[in-house]
């Protein structure tokens, strides 16, 4: 069921120029919906709040996320490593301490 919409026209080309201009508009945008038309509006008040949310949120979490990347501690790395399948001497080896002490980490 088609819709009564007005599409955007291009920018005229101008023949004293070499190179067209740009359209302000994309061809195909929609500008103004007709009267009684059933979809007035590209997307609903709730897919925008959505997108808002997250446009705010995951910059959020990813600076929480990049600050405990910075100041873990080498306990909580050495966990980290163990659980990526690391062995004790090879996380001993990358932080340069005793294998004991990696262990004793492990333990806690």
């Amino acid at each position: 069921m088609p819709h009564n919409v007005t599409i955007a026209k291009p920018a005229p080309i101008y023949k004293e120029l070499s190179l067209s201009l740009p359209c302000i508009l994309p061809l195909g945008a929609m500008i103004r919906a007709q009267q009684g038309s059933p979809n007035r509006s590209p997307c609903c008040h709730r897919q925008m709040s959505l997108s808002i949310l997250w446009g705010l949120l995951l910059p959020l979490v990813l600076i929480i996320a990049l600050i405990d990347l910075a100041t873990m501690g080498q306990e909580r790395r050495i966990r980290i490593l163990k659980r990526c399948g690391h062995s004790q001497q090879a996380i001993a080896n990358r932080f340069g301490i005793t294998r004991y002490r990696v262990r004793l980490a492990l333990a806690r």
